[in-house]
């Protein structure tokens, strides 16, 4: 698998998914914000603990298009909250756990803070009974504290 690292992108998807399948479906685009302390004033400055969750109600089944981060981050989606947890303190480099619940991981460097993914990314909700909750990890790599801002494009299949 290949290594993500700052300064190139990289998404992984556990199901492809052509855009034209999508197309008839109404884009929207969904914003969530999360403050970080100073990495000065963080001991743990680049650990899991620099990492905020999100939990964003998107829909219990959404296509993605498009991501944008205020400033240079590792985002990571997944299918159900525990899932989130369970995978929170892995590094960058390190393959997930088999069936994580991992649906997407982007590290994005400054130069690259919007991304237009080349394939649709899947992403579902796992919880029982199914919710319009996706869970969401960003990771602050800015080298300050920040609001990082990221809106994801994307095209919602079930409410």
């Amino acid at each position: 698998m290949p290594q993500s690292f700052l300064g190139a992108p990289e998404v992984m998807a556990e199901t492809k998914v052509d855009k034209n399948q999508v197309k008839q479906r109404t884009q929207i685009n969904t914003t969530f914000s999360t403050a970080f302390i100073p990495e000065s004033l963080n001991s743990n400055a680049g650990s899991d603990l620099n990492t905020a969750n999100n939990d964003v109600a998107i829909g219990k089944i959404a296509m993605a298009r498009k991501l944008v981060a205020s400033v240079p981050c590792r985002v990571r989606a997944y299918t159900t909250s525990a899932n989130r947890t369970a995978d929170q303190s892995r590094q960058i480099g390190t393959v997930e756990a088999a069936n994580s619940g991992l649906l997407l991981e982007i590290t994005i460097g400054s130069g690259f803070l919007t991304l237009d993914f080349e394939e649709i990314i899947e992403l579902f909700n796992a919880d029982n009974p199914n919710t319009n909750i996706i869970y969401f990890a960003v990771q602050n790599f800015s080298g300050a504290g920040a609001v990082i801002t990221v809106t994801l494009t994307s095209f919602v299949l079930e409410d």
